[in-house]
């Protein structure tokens, strides 16, 4: 699809970390934690549903790769580097390399996706956010994900 960020992305191969027979990864240029990534299937798809068995095994192919990725590599070089979309883009690039994780290593991880506009979802070809976790990087992880409903997020509260 021509008007579709993510294929143009693809086509061009312009910010394309790696990739394997159907999905490919990039940098999110919006990062809300050091080594935030969207790992993309190549095919045009909107929803999950149209992801088959085979599409799933090399899902988590792509997602060890990135992990396995973020581990190895310098994520401040990796920063300094990026081409911001926009100015707000810029920001998030910036904050992420004042960020105190720069430096480190994940010690987990979040992993989810936005599917249709009720949810948040901007750009209509699925796509996966894998966001590195660090410790104390927010005052209290506990509801983790579930964090999408601010005020139903911490079940021990």
């Amino acid at each position: 699809m021509k008007e579709c960020l993510f294929c143009n992305i693809y086509e061009q191969k312009s910010d394309v970390l790696f990739e394997n027979d159907r999905f490919f990864v990039i940098m999110d240029k919006f990062p809300v934690n050091p080594g935030h990534m969207l790992i993309i299937p190549i095919k045009h798809i909107e929803s999950i549903d149209d992801l088959s068995d085979n599409d799933f095994f090399y899902l988590k192919k792509a997602i060890s790769k990135s992990k396995d990725f973020l581990e190895k590599n310098d994520l401040k070089e990796l920063y300094e580097n990026l081409r911001p979309i926009n100015e707000k883009s810029l920001d998030f690039i910036e904050n992420v390399l004042k960020s105190s994780y720069i430096s480190k290593k994940p010690d987990g991880y979040n992993f989810g996706l936005n599917e249709g506009q009720a949810v948040g979802q901007t750009i209509n070809h699925l796509h996966f956010h894998l966001i590195p976790r660090y410790f104390n990087d927010v005052p209290n992880p506990t509801g983790g994900i579930r964090y999408v409903i601010y005020d139903k997020a911490n079940y021990k509260s």
